[in-house]
Order: structure tokens, then C-alpha cells, then sequence
């Protein structure tokens, strides 16, 4: 990080994650060719991806700021872009999917868990880009977090969504591995679902 640093790769002040680089974050590493052969490119977040995620949050419109933030979030300052690339590896998770750009590559969606110190479930949240939506971006995402989270133990899913958020309504009953529970609170459904032991997690205990 300090040679990173050094070559302006990332900002002075960069939060390092915990677990950045460890080997196993290679592994959940995939790709997706979509239906016109665009081939994405997913893989763990990087303190690095800041401007790339600043980019993706402009390109929202506001109903999509509502339904990832619940609230109107008029700017992304460089203090709380640093909160959203932040995680702990260790037990979190933040996925990025990547598509080419000109010479270049963008995000064009983000998928995260972080596990809840009370319960030990995984919230789970989406963002993506409005024109980059139902292409099955975010069953891909959903599924690489579902597999990640099942091989490190983790037995039950949950989320917080807005009623009129459709598509996370659908993309959590499409990917659950088992029943949904539901409760409709205060305008917004919260799921949960249970995931049962992968091989990995069983063989790892």
C-alpha cells in the first residue's frame, strides 16, 4: 500500500482493507459473457477502484440512489467513497463486476455482504447501473456472494428493500437457496433465507 501510495495509485489517505491481496480473493474471481458478448470481468473490490465506483454513483438516477441508500444522496465526497470501498475480508465481502471501456473499464455494478455481529447473517446489497440493468448482472453477483458466504460458513441471508425496488424483490426470490421469509415494515420488506453447509464449510469445521 505505501508503494501504492507513493505512485499515486491510490489517494494519500487510503483505508487499507483488512485481507486486502490475501490469495484466496483470486479465487472468487469470474467472468460472465453477456447476450450481446460483452464479457464482465467480477472480482473483490480494490482500494484502487475509488474513481471507477465515484463514476458508477454519478451514473445513477435518483430512484436508484433511494433504493441502495434509502435516502437522496446528492454527492459522493472522497470520505464516504473511501466507507463504501472499505471491508474487511476477513468476514465481509464486496464484489465489483467490470466491462470494457473504450480503452479503458468501468464498474457497471457492485454487490456486497457484510455479516451482522449480532446474528452472524449477511446483509447483502446491490447497486448497479441503470443501463446496465436486467442483463443478469445481478444473479451472477448474487450467486459468486451466496457461494463465498457458504464456504465461509455463513447460514443465513438477509436484506433490506424498498417496496417499490421490483427487481431486488425478484432477484432475492430467484436466488434463494430455500424459502423467504419476509416482514413489510415501515415501506421496505425485509428478507432473509437460509443457506445450507457447502462441501468447503463442512470439510473446513
Amino acid at each position: 500500500m505505501e508503494q501504492a501510495r507513493a505512485r499515486n495509485f491510490v489517494y494519500k489517505d487510503q483505508i487499507v482493507s483488512v485481507g486486502f491481496g490475501a490469495p484466496e480473493l483470486e479465487e472468487m474471481e469470474s467472468t460472465l459473457t453477456l447476450a450481446d458478448d460483452t464479457v464482465l470481468h467480477f472480482r473483490p473490490i480494490s482500494p484502487a477502484d475509488e474513481d471507477m465506483i465515484r463514476d458508477l454513483f454519478y451514473s445513477y438516477s435518483e430512484e436508484t440512489v433511494l433504493h441502495r441508500f434509502f435516502r437522496h444522496v446528492p454527492a459522493m465526497p472522497h470520505e464516504d467513497l473511501q466507507k463504501l470501498i472499505e471491508v474487511d475480508y476477513s468476514k465481509d465481502m464486496i464484489l465489483v463486476a467490470i466491462a470494457p471501456q473504450g480503452a479503458g473499464e468501468m464498474i457497471v455494478a457492485v454487490g456486497r455482504y457484510h455479516i451482522q455481529p449480532a446474528t452472524g447473517a449477511a446483509e447483502v446489497a446491490f447497486s448497479m447501473r441503470d443501463d446496465w440493468q436486467r442483463k443478469g448482472i445481478g444473479t451472477h453477483l448474487f450467486r459468486q456472494l451466496i457461494e463465498i458466504a457458504r464456504n465461509r460458513g455463513v447460514t443465513t441471508f438477509v436484506a433490506e428493500v424498498m417496496v417499490d425496488n421490483v427487481g431486488m424483490i425478484n432477484l432475492f426470490h430467484k436466488c434463494a437457496l430455500g424459502p423467504v421469509q419476509s416482514i413489510l415494515q415501515d415501506g421496505a420488506y425485509h428478507f432473509s433465507f437460509d443457506l445450507p453447509p457447502s462441501v468447503v464449510a463442512r470439510e473446513s469445521r
